[in-house]
């Protein structure tokens, strides 16, 4: 059951490139696997886990996130999504901000420590989303499974 956590696409469309962007890329994209794998762990070690259950368990790190996200236009809060497919290897859940590269921008704003954000909105803030809820997650996904989902549907489709 793989999680992928994304932060978008990140295109440089001017003719000159920076030197450091494929570094660049490349770290954001290590981010985004380490905190996918500390999830997966956490799933995998649940019986039969279903996608309505890992999303249900997610919801606390997606609210929380959406609390520390930096808002200018909203156009980066708007962008956030979390979703579970079944496929024949397992199932697969996204969940991040700037799904397919709308906006641009998204990586950057979550990795970059030296932008200047309002009060209480923070850069990492699915990474602090993350590591704050997740307990919350392995007890959610536990109870989930033992329980049954109460819920059905997903917030954040």
């Amino acid at each position: 059951m793989p999680m992928r956590i994304t932060m978008g696409r990140v295109r440089n469309t001017r003719a000159v490139k920076t030197p450091t962007e494929a570094g660049y890329i490349q770290y954001m994209r290590g981010q985004a696997t380490a905190m996918a794998d500390k999830l997966n762990k956490i799933i995998q070690g649940v019986k039969d886990a279903t996608p309505e259950a890992i999303i249900d368990a997610l919801e606390p790190m997606a609210e929380r996130s959406q609390e520390l996200v930096p808002i200018d236009t909203g156009a980066l809060k708007r962008s956030f999504f979390i979703s579970a497919d079944e496929r024949v290897g397992g199932i697969v859940v996204y969940m991040g901000y700037g799904r397919y590269g709308q906006p641009w921008y998204a990586s950057l704003v979550h990795e970059n420590l030296f932008f200047r954000h309002a009060k209480g909105k923070s850069a990492k803030f699915l990474e602090i989303a993350m590591n704050e809820n997740i307990g919350k997650f392995r007890s959610r996904l536990t109870y989930n499974m033992a329980y049954g989902l109460k819920k059905q549907g997903n917030l954040y489709g």
